[in-house]
């Protein structure tokens, strides 16, 4: 099996073929992957046709699991779920236009999804900048993301519908317990070696939980620089959303704080996000999740290790990352005892 394998491109044009049927001669003019693509694959697709006076140009975002699953052993049905229920809310994300299950058009036997493709980029220019106006535009930055975040937090996600597929925790105050549970189960069923220092890990967050949030909200998870699409300051579309999940709103800032918030400063970013969002997070709870934040990765990354030596899916980053990143994750934590001196 190659490391990377091709989109097979005769099957896609035919697939867009038939899902734009008034568009004579259509083609795949460019098929470019998105890298590195570690929980699943995105294909970056720009369709051409025969239009009156030339050609016509359109682009697609093509999606779907890897080989041997997607890590989080969430399904892409999931996903494509949260980005049809958020298309027209507060929360900009790419319309979807496709999810795609039919027995005859499946990818090598995978499901994919086609959605909109939205202009923009990934890193903003002012990260960049370290004059006066490059660091006003940063602070700007990270106050935009506080906005979208405090946005996705203030959603009626019950009367929304994500509760029919997204699991919801038992009560607020058991919030953290059980996503702890849940990544225990995940090594359970997947991990490769005993682990015992992971499960330390687990066991002493089990222990000692976060305080309760204010209320359970939906939470994106994969969040900040490099998960969303930027234009002139401000997200137009907020993307990759495999880790889309239900819990305490912490997490979420936990994650911001080492993509995002870095940009002007942890106190000065939460203080923001409290002053817009619908129920204020605190600094202790945010920490906890910085630190399960570290551990659910070390788990999701040790069970994917599972898909290589089960040759279904031989990326050689499966195999580096499984190995180094568990490890990496207990030496800076140093397991159990080191949660309860820091």
């Amino acid at each position: 099996m190659p490391l990377y394998q091709p989109l097979n491109e005769p099957q896609m044009t035919a697939y867009f073929g038939q899902l734009f049927p008034d568009r004579p001669g259509l083609r795949l003019e460019t098929v470019k992957r998105s890298y590195p693509g570690m929980s699943r694959e995105t294909w970056w697709i720009t369709l051409a046709w025969d239009a009156a006076g030339g050609t016509a140009q359109e682009k697609f975002v093509v999606r779907l699991d890897p080989p041997g699953g997607c890590m989080s052993d969430s399904p892409l049905k999931d996903e494509s779920e949260v980005y049809r229920l958020l298309h027209g809310t507060a929360v900009p994300v790419p319309r979807l236009i496709v999810h795609e299950d039919r027995p005859e058009w499946l990818l090598e036997g995978r499901e994919f999804t086609v959605r909109e493709w939205i202009e923009g980029e990934i890193e903003p220019a002012c990260l960049r900048d370290d004059s006066e106006a490059g660091r006003a535009a940063r602070i700007a930055i990270v106050k935009e993301q506080m906005d979208k975040l405090a946005a996705i937090h203030a959603l009626d996600w019950r009367a929304m519908g994500f509760g029919h597929f997204l699991t919801v925790p038992s009560d607020p105050e058991n919030c953290g317990r059980e996503d702890v549970v849940r990544h225990l189960d995940m090594l359970d069923r997947h991990a490769q070696e005993p682990l015992p220092g992971l499960r330390e890990i687990g066991r002493w967050l089990l222990e000692n939980p976060p305080p309760a949030p204010a209320r359970i909200v939906l939470r994106k998870e994969n969040n900040g620089i490099g998960e969303e699409i930027w234009r002139d300051g401000r997200i137009v579309g907020m993307c990759d959303w495999e880790g889309a999940s239900l819990g305490d709103p912490a997490l979420d800032l936990a994650v911001a704080m080492g993509t995002t918030a870095r940009y002007w400063g942890e106190e000065e970013a939460l203080a923001y996000y409290n002053s817009v969002a619908p129920h204020p997070v605190t600094m202790e709870a945010v920490a906890w999740y910085r630190r399960f934040w570290g551990y659910k990765g070390a788990c999701a990354l040790h069970s994917a290790l599972r898909n290589y030596n089960d040759h279904r899916d031989r990326r050689v980053q499966l195999l580096t990352l499984g190995c180094l990143y568990p490890v990496i994750v207990q030496a800076n934590l140093s397991a159990a005892a080191a949660f309860g001196r820091a």
